[in-house]
């Protein structure tokens, strides 16, 4: 076949005319033909090409590509050939005669040439056709994909022949025209007597010589109907099937699809010997093998493996459902319990899952699953009892194992449900007591499965349901936000929701404005001259090493922060969302109001937990005493919580 060309398009003949015109109807008539002969001998094995030479004639050359006839100059014995990269190209014409090859008018580009608006319908609306036009154009009538496809780039691009060759394929494989290679890189070819397709599904069983081919060819014969009459071919049909599911060399799936193929070719010819399950019995004897094929299956196929494995297993069938459940994909796993659901089995399958959280069985692909449909109404008699703590416990430990089993910065898919799912965790603490809800806050903060927002994010959602464990440390320790905050070890910044958005309000500006403004400020002062003296430069360069500076700043605090709700906020003693009244003694009082990191007001009295001040008041009760920096000593008076117009 011929090597690709980049893309080529024939010249419209408004072109070709302003390169010096065409002859009308230049052909190489008989007498012509014969002159050249008697001048050039040598020419003679080149006359059936001769007869082809005519204006616009397509013709295909190793190296320039496709390429059209624009004339041939007698006195110079030289053809004047139009490639895409080459117009106006001349070639001697015994070198022409060697090196080229003269496209008929029937072949699919000299079609495009003369009608590409109609070759490039029959391609969109009728692959086949166009498929049968380019097998009957090439040597022996056969053709790879790859030459296929090259021929099909002169006229689309790749993208649009990759799309198109999906749809040319599918109908070759349902032609009886057409033989459909085994492999890639096989020959399509081009029969010269149409097969019956029946006949061809037959061959393929019997001809393929890989047994997954030889499987495929027997389901679609299935698939397409076979009528009892044709008893010989079902016979030798039969037997092949026979043959795969009982050779220990074949693949463990080929040998399960064919004993199926057997069992349903029975039910057409009664008559034919059918076979044991036992052939699977060797195949099928590692759980290891009966999961690995079980991801292999489509969902429609799940529960007539169950069955086939009921046959073989009677007396672990159950152990073996428990461990597709439990080790599966999630598809295997969906597909195992939609098909015991189907069968009645639901109570069954409710069970195991309140055993398995009993025994602490569970393993994560099943739990991941629960958490997936937990919320589906299919599925109610599953989760009749909701979910629990008890899931959400169980999920944190196989997380943690998960996490110490896999590389770092590698997603875990039961982790990402839990942060995803809004609901989840609301859900499972809900009716649970104090001190269960505590341990899961110290457990979520000590996993190694979540990054510290993901955290702090999952806190939060316990906390509306437990208000109290509002002060709990995010280590989990189970100290107070205050004590920990007063010896300054805390890595966490806790900020209002109000000031987080104001933040992230700034840093957008940084990101999408200023740093942009500053970036050409830079560039235009540049351009100004020398820089040693340039003033528009030097400050231009400054405001960026501030802008910058900011911008590292808010992205440090950001993956530390904890938003905190001041609204439920405990009053026994000052801790952050409070408002602490200090007496002097001598009825002087003064307020100061404790809030986040960034929420500072000094205007209204209002300090950051971090600052000397709030440092100092943290933890303080009612009637204990307070030295504020530069300030007489002073008694908290009153704790109240603080609200936005307090």
């Amino acid at each position: 076949m011929w090597p690709k060309k980049t893309l080529t398009i024939f010249l419209a003949d408004s072109v070709l005319l302003l390169l010096g015109g065409l002859p009308e109807n230049m052909t190489m008539d008989t007498a012509v033909i014969e002159t050249l002969l008697l001048e050039n001998p040598l020419l003679q094995r080149y006359r059936d090409k001769l007869t082809l030479l005519r204006t616009g004639a397509c013709c295909y050359h190793r190296t320039f590509g496709y390429g059209q006839i624009a004339s041939y100059g007698a006195d110079s014995g030289k053809l004047i050939i139009n490639f895409l990269d080459k117009p106006g190209h001349a070639i001697d014409l015994a070198f022409a005669l060697k090196h080229l090859e003269f496209i008929p008018a029937e072949h699919l580009i000299a079609r495009y040439r003369e009608n590409a608006e109609e070759t490039e319908k029959l391609l969109k609306n009728d692959p086949l056709a166009a498929i049968e036009i380019i097998l009957e154009h090439m040597p022996d009538r056969r053709a790879t994909q790859f030459e296929i496809t090259e021929l099909i780039s002169v006229i689309w691009d790749k993208k649009n022949v990759r799309a198109w060759w999906t749809r040319a394929h599918k109908s070759m494989e349902l032609s009886a025209k057409v033989s459909v290679p085994e492999v890639k890189t096989g020959y399509y070819i081009l029969r010269d007597q149409p097969l019956e397709q029946l006949d061809e599904v037959i061959d393929g069983v019997l001809m393929s010589k890989q047994s997954a081919q030889k499987v495929a060819y027997a389901e679609r014969l299935l698939k397409d109907g076979i009528n009892s009459d044709r008893a010989e071919d079902l016979r030798l049909v039969m037997e092949e099937m026979q043959r795969i599911s009982a050779s220990p060399a074949a693949p463990v799936l080929c040998r399960l699809l064919a004993f199926w193929v057997c069992e349903d070719l029975s039910t057409i010819a009664p008559a034919a010997t059918s076979q044991s399950v036992d052939v699977l019995q060797e195949a099928f004897g590692d759980v290891g093998v009966i999961l690995k094929t079980a991801d292999m299956l489509s969902a429609i196929k799940i529960g007539r493996f169950l069955k086939t494995i009921t046959e073989l297993h009677p007396e672990k069938f159950h152990t073996i459902i428990d461990q597709l459940i439990c080790n599966g994909s999630q598809r295997t796993i969906g597909s195992v319990i939609n098909s015991r659901m189907s069968d009645g089995k639901s109570e069954e399958l409710r069970q195991m899952l309140f055993q398995g959280l009993r025994d602490n069985s569970l393993k994560i692909n099943f739990l991941e699953w629960v958490f997936r449909n937990y919320a589906n109404a299919k599925y109610r008699d599953i989760f009749k009892d909701g979910i629990s703590a008890a899931h959400l416990r169980m999920a944190l430990v196989l997380i943690d194992q998960e996490a110490t089993r896999r590389q770092a910065n590698r997603k875990i898919a039961l982790a990402e449900l839990i942060v995803n799912d809004k609901d989840l965790v609301e859900k499972a603490v809900r009716g649970e007591t104090m001190e269960i809800a505590r341990d899961l806050v110290h457990m979520i903060m000590l996993s190694q499965g979540f990054d510290l927002l993901a955290k702090r994010s999952i806190v939060a959602r316990v906390v509306r349901v437990f208000p109290d464990l509002q002060g709990l440390l995010a280590s989990g320790d189970g100290t107070t936000v205050e004590a920990k905050h007063a010896d300054n070890s805390s890595g966490i910044m806790y900020v209002s929701q109000k000031s987080l958005d104001a933040i992230r309000r700034e840093y957008e500006i940084l990101i999408n404005e200023k740093i942009p403004d500053n970036k050409r400020a830079i560039e235009i002062a540049r351009e100004i001259g020398d820089l040693r003296e340039n003033s528009e430069y030097k400050m231009a360069r400054q405001d960026q090493g501030v802008l910058m500076a900011r911008k590292a700043q808010i992205e440090r605090d950001l993956v530390r922060i904890q938003v905190i709700d001041f609204q439920n906020v405990q009053i026994a003693t000052v801790s952050i969302g409070t408002v602490a009244t200090l007496g002097n003694g001598q009825g002087k009082l003064q307020k100061f109001a404790i809030l986040g990191a960034w929420d500072s007001d000094p205007q209204r009295s209002i300090v950051a937990y971090q600052t000397p001040i709030g440092a100092a008041l943290l933890g303080k009760k009612v009637g204990d005493v307070v030295k504020l920096a530069g300030r007489e000593e002073q008694k908290v008076i009153a704790i109240e919580r603080w609200t936005e117009h307090a």
